[in-house]
């Protein structure tokens, strides 16, 4: 959530949030561009966040997410939890999180096995280094992207991809 009108103290600003834990993320899979849903845990966290928003006296007047379909229900869930829910929803394709190529839907552990240890690690945390390319993505044909030109919609990101990406 940004945008956010705070009351005038000592706090630090306050920090993006994040989905709350999707079935995938419960399951040890890398969900990327995929659309799991919500599960028990990340609705309670997506509530809970808001709450806290809500007692710390923010006050936000925008926020801005994703289109996963997780991220959209953390944002309506913490807004409703922090009566915010008249802010307005900006939502971007920009915003997703990094596209994990063939990976995605994916074991972590498997992955880990499939390629090695070493490899994954240098795919997740080399600046440059992308994963393979996942090049019949079916996220990618969702009417959600007809707006975006087909060259933008990455089948693999590094982490220099993902900045390049958001920037704009």
């Amino acid at each position: 959530m940004t945008d956010v009108h705070r009351p005038r103290t000592s706090q630090p600003p306050p920090h993006p949030l994040r989905h709350g834990e999707s079935t995938y993320t419960a399951a040890n899979v890398l969900p990327a561009w995929d659309h799991p849903p919500l599960p028990h845990l990340g609705t309670h966290e997506s509530t809970r966040t808001g709450e806290l928003i809500a007692a710390a006296g923010l006050e936000p007047t925008s926020v801005h997410t994703s289109l996963l379909t997780r991220a959209i229900a953390t944002a309506r869930l913490a807004q409703a939890a922090a009566h915010c829910a008249d802010a307005p929803l900006h939502r971007s394709w920009r915003l997703k999180g990094r596209h994990c190529g063939a990976l995605q839907g994916h074991y972590k552990d498997l992955i880990r096995q499939e390629f090695g240890a070493e490899l994954v690690e240098e795919w997740r945390r080399s600046y440059r280094a992308r994963p393979p390319e996942l090049r019949n993505d079916p996220n990618l044909t969702d009417p959600k992207y007809a707006h975006v030109p087909l060259a933008l919609l990455p089948h693999a990101e590094s982490l220099r991809d993902v900045l390049a990406r958001i920037l704009p």
